[in-house]
């Protein structure tokens, strides 16, 4: 790659030029005239781009499946799986072991999401939002857990207080809603999960973040599918939703 007078590197806005086998900056007046470097050298930036968002989305999945609830409840030689409804998520920690350890469980589950997003739009910008998505994924599916995750509504709301901190506003008002006035946690989660993908497809430009917005939505929406069908099914009598 070539690089211009004193050290300083080529611009990242770059379009081929017509020369043969050449790059050269696009849209920028630069003083050392236009700068240009090989096609294989652009092939080789794309490579390392790709490599970067391998290992970033393997990083995000392994952190993001790291269960709080697992581990409070193995501390208190509580096992979550066999007890309430065996999901392993803040509602079932808080049913089975006790409110305040429900509330630290989530509170551990938004800073998984929120603090890993914050450190990657403070070093690498927009791609936060591919980052995470699969710390969503790494909760939903953990590899600790041999795929069995929880349902990924407080991760992904960390990672909405990241990104859009207003539309967490809406989304914990939506919460609220559910859990408090419904008295359904599990419909509160729903409700904000589907007001995420609203507010990505119809208040969102920037195409990653509505890519995340949409994902994420329906990642929590799908980890529910029990309890819409419980929901669904009150009117016929049966049990509500659970957690």
């Amino acid at each position: 790659m070539s690089w211009a007078p004193a050290g300083l590197p080529v611009p990242p806005s770059v379009l081929l030029t017509s020369g043969p086998g050449s790059v050269a900056a696009a849209g920028a007046v630069l003083p050392w005239g236009p700068v240009r470097f090989s096609t294989e050298d652009l092939v080789k930036v794309l490579l390392l781009f790709a490599v970067w968002l391998v290992v970033s989305a393997l990083l995000a999945f392994f952190i993001g499946g790291i269960n709080p609830a697992r581990l409070v409840a193995r501390a208190l030689g509580v096992d979550l799986a066999a007890e309430g409804s065996g999901n392993p998520g803040a509602t079932n920690a808080g049913r089975v072991m006790g409110p305040r350890w429900g509330v630290l469980v989530g509170v551990l589950d938004v800073a998984k999401g929120w603090l890993p997003t914050v450190l990657v739009m403070r070093y690498a910008g927009g791609l936060a939002a591919w980052v995470a998505v699969f710390l969503v994924l790494g909760h939903v599916f953990s590899p600790y857990l041999r795929g069995r995750g929880g349902k990924g509504a407080a991760t992904a709301f960390g990672t909405v207080l990241a990104l859009r901190p207003w539309w967490a506003l809406v989304l914990l008002g939506l919460f609220v809603l559910g859990a408090l006035v419904l008295r359904k946690v599990a419909v509160g989660s729903m409700l904000a999960s589907f007001a995420l993908v609203v507010l990505g497809l119809a208040r969102e430009q920037d195409g990653l973040i509505r890519f995340w917005a949409v994902a994420v939505g329906v990642i929590v929406l799908a980890r529910h599918t029990e309890n819409i069908k419980a929901l669904l099914g009150r009117f016929g009598g049966a049990a509500g939703p659970r957690s």
